[in-house]
């Protein structure tokens, strides 16, 4: 899946910014779902 997002706030917390979004497109893609988890790359399923 792909968002296209408009931001709408902009939030720092000690070394980190924090983005929050507003959706304004999303399109599904036809290939296979992808998981970033601990520093990883993974499938699912």
């Amino acid at each position: 899946a792909q968002l296209e997002c408009r931001a709408v706030s902009r939030h720092v917390e000690g070394d980190h910014t924090i983005l929050i979004g507003l959706v304004e497109d999303a399109r599904n893609g036809a290939g296979e779902p992808l998981l970033y988890f601990r520093g990883k790359y993974r499938r699912l399923g």
